[in-house]
């Protein structure tokens, strides 16, 4: 492969990257609120001790990963989410649930609002994400 082309691509991953990037910022709290309904509804013996901060507390925690996936998303680098800090207010598959949820629910494949590619990259991201919080 020529070295033009090879910047092209990587040209091109970065542009997708971005839009997807812009996508998730955008779509933020409407896919937080979302996924924290769905999974506290999924896991209702949780519901029972959780208080209205500790739903907060799970809302600002998948809130911080989901800008951690935008700057992945931004930079083409997972070292954010490559080293997740430790998920405290739920445990570990009520997370994975939640960005489940978002993969699987709220990413549109052939989406006009976002690229073919950019849901490619944003898939990818979410799938590293939930293997690394295993």
């Amino acid at each position: 492969m020529q070295e033009n082309e090879i910047l092209k691509q990587f040209q091109e991953i970065l542009e997708a990257g971005k839009e997807a990037a812009d996508w998730l910022d955008t779509s933020r709290s409407s896919l937080v609120e979302r996924a924290v309904e769905t999974t506290l509804n999924a896991y209702p013996e949780q519901m029972k001790p959780a208080s209205s901060s500790t739903i907060d507390d799970f809302k600002w925690e998948l809130e911080k990963y989901l800008k951690r996936i935008s700057h992945c998303l931004t930079w083409s680098d997972y070292t954010l989410i490559d080293e997740p800090e430790g998920l405290k207010t739920f445990p570990t598959c009520m997370y994975q649930a939640a960005f489940k949820y978002i993969r699987d629910k709220r990413i549109e494949h052939n989406s006009p609002d976002v690229s073919n590619t950019a849901i490619v990259l944003l898939l990818d991201c979410f799938d590293h994400l939930i293997r690394r919080l295993d």
